[in-house]
C-alpha cells in the first residue's frame, strides 16, 4: 500500500492523505490508436510536446514507456473524440504551467482549470491536438508521459466492474477524485466517470480504439467467451502474435494482444 499526499486548496490549504490499493498487474494498456490527416506529423507532435520516443524508421508510432500511440493517416473525414465514450487522453508532465506556456506559444488553445481562490497554479489543463483529440495535462509525481484514457459513461460503476472482471485489475480511486473510478493497467490508468448525456459511438472519431496486452492469451480467450464477451474479431495470428478484438461498454473496440507483442 502506498500513501500519497494530495494538497487540496480552498480558502485555506488542506492536506489529505489518500491510500491507494495494491494494483493487480494482470493486463497492460499497450496501445491507443488515433486518427490524423498526417500520421508522421502526429507522431512528431506528440514526441516533441510530451517526451515520447519514435522507433527508428517509424512514421506512425510514438512510445511512452510501455504504452504506444499508433497514429493512422485518415482516408476520409472523422470527428473529434469528444462526445464519445473516450472523453480524452491524459499526459503527466513535470510542470503544468510550463507545458501550457509551451503549447500556447505554438498556437494551441489551452483551457486552464484547477485554480482556486488563492490563485494557485493550475493543477491540470485541457487542450486539443491539431487533429481534434482532446488532451488533459496534469502532474503526477509517480511518472511522466502517457497517464490515462478517460472514459465517460452513464453507468460508471458497471463499466468499471466490467473492466475489472474482464482484465483482472482492481477498481480504486485516484488521489482525491472521488467521482472517478481508476483502474491501473501496467504503467497507465483507465479512468471511468459518469456522463450526464448518452455517449456516442466511437466509430469515425479521432480516437479509434485501444489495445490491451494480456497474459496467457489462449486461456483468456476461452474465459472471455465463456463469460459471453462480444467478439468483434475472433482470436487469430497476425504478425507472429495472437490478437482478437472485443467490444467494451458503450461499444468501445478493445484489441487484445498476447504479452509478447511489440509494436
Amino acid at each position: 500500500m502506498k500513501s500519497v499526499i494530495v494538497r487540496v486548496a480552498f480558502r485555506t490549504a488542506l492536506v489529505a492523505i489518500i491510500i491507494a490499493p495494491m494494483w493487480a498487474a494482470a493486463a497492460e494498456l499497450d496501445q491507443i490508436h488515433l486518427m490524423a490527416d498526417d500520421s508522421k506529423a502526429g507522431v512528431q507532435w506528440y514526441a516533441k510536446h510530451f517526451g515520447g520516443t519514435i522507433p527508428k524508421g517509424s512514421s506512425r508510432i510514438v512510445l511512452f514507456g510501455n504504452t504506444a500511440l499508433i497514429i493512422h493517416t485518415a482516408k476520409g473525414e472523422y470527428l473529434s473524440n469528444v462526445g464519445s465514450v473516450v472523453n480524452h487522453l491524459a499526459f503527466s508532465v513535470p510542470d503544468v504551467q510550463a507545458k501550457m506556456t509551451e503549447l500556447e506559444e505554438v498556437g494551441v488553445k489551452v483551457k486552464r482549470w484547477g485554480r482556486n481562490a488563492l490563485k494557485l497554479p493550475p493543477v491540470a489543463a485541457l487542450l486539443y491536438d491539431p487533429w481534434g483529440t482532446r488532451i488533459e495535462i496534469l502532474k503526477d509525481d509517480e511518472f511522466t508521459g502517457f497517464h490515462h484514457v478517460h472514459l465517460k459513461t452513464q453507468d460508471p460503476k458497471g463499466t468499471a466492474e466490467w473492466y475489472s472482471k474482464v482484465f483482472g485489475v482492481e477498481i480504486g480511486r485516484y488521489k482525491n477524485l472521488t467521482q472517478i473510478y481508476a483502474l491501473r493497467f501496467g504503467d497507465a490508468y483507465i479512468f471511468v466517470q459518469r456522463s450526464i448525456r448518452p455517449v456516442e459511438a466511437i466509430v469515425g472519431r479521432s480516437v479509434d480504439h485501444i489495445t490491451v496486452k494480456i497474459h496467457d492469451f489462449n486461456s483468456e480467450m476461452k474465459r472471455l467467451k465463456a463469460m459471453g464477451t462480444k467478439f468483434l474479431q475472433d482470436p487469430h495470428q497476425a504478425a507472429k502474435h495472437l490478437r482478437a478484438t472485443i467490444e467494451g461498454p458503450d461499444g468501445l473496440p478493445i484489441e487484445l494482444v498476447d504479452v509478447l507483442t511489440s509494436s
